[in-house]
């Protein structure tokens, strides 16, 4: 039986093998994954990297079998990413937030 939220669920350590082929099968993520990394390149040249990048990607999580080990990859980039493109990060109006109330904030600002 499915159930319901098995799009948005977690996935577990045995699904892990089987959602990285999906990934790298996907053109389109590669693609995206081409354009975030050359977004200034004509999408003819990014679309001719998705080759390189599904072998780059590939080489990535090769012996990646657990969730734990496909977040230490991501980690990786996630860090470098925030280094290269953060100078600084600030939080303020946290005294404003009632205890026990549910907040969502969505910004417009871009």
């Amino acid at each position: 039986m499915t159930d319901r939220f098995d799009d948005i669920r977690p996935y577990r350590d045995d699904e892990v093998t089987r959602i990285l082929q999906r990934i790298l099968a996907n053109n389109e993520l590669m693609l995206a994954i081409s354009s975030l990394r050359f977004p200034r390149w004509p999408l003819f040249l990014r679309k001719l990297l998705v080759p390189l990048v599904r072998q780059f990607v590939s080489r990535q999580v090769k012996g990646v079998e657990t969730v734990m080990d496909f977040q230490s990859v991501v980690e990786r980039h996630m860090s470098h990413m925030i280094d290269t493109t953060t100078r600084s990060f600030t939080v303020s109006g946290m005294e404003n937030l009632q205890p026990g109330q549910p907040y969502l904030f969505i910004s417009n600002h871009r």
